[in-house]
């Protein structure tokens, strides 16, 4: 036999779902540890081989720099806490018109040059067994 809700069955389930909602909102806040890591690095791999490794901190001064790739030369351009590729000779332009990254995972590809810049940042340890 099926009883219609009680006033009390409806605000139980409303108490959940705005407990549910309120966890969704604050999931990106302080109180659950999703702050951007202080200290993120670009890391630049010709062909799967890391050639170089840049700070990325709003206190680093501007850099340019060239890197050899698989069919010609790439100019990577740094600024405080973002990096780009500023010119490559590949056809297609791909990677150049990404334009700036400043996130942990996000990555810039020249597949015809083989080049790859990524922003890595250190993660926390969640546990360590001996």
């Amino acid at each position: 036999m099926i009883t219609a809700m009680t006033k009390a069955d409806k605000i139980f389930i409303l108490g959940v779902l705005l407990v549910g909602i309120t966890a969704y909102l604050i999931k990106g806040s302080l109180l659950w540890g999703a702050v951007q890591p202080a200290h993120m690095q670009a890391v630049v791999k010709v062909g799967g081989e890391v050639i170089r490794t840049v700070q990325l901190s709003p206190e680093e001064t501007p850099l340019r720099f060239s890197v050899q790739g698989k069919q010609g030369l790439a100019v990577v351009e740094v600024s405080g806490e973002k990096i780009r590729m500023l010119e490559a000779d590949c056809p297609d332009q791909i990677c150049v018109k990404r334009g700036w990254i400043s996130s942990a995972g996000e990555s810039i590809i020249c597949v015809p040059n083989e080049i790859v810049i990524y922003i890595d940042a250190p993660t926390a340890v969640d546990a360590v067994t001996y």
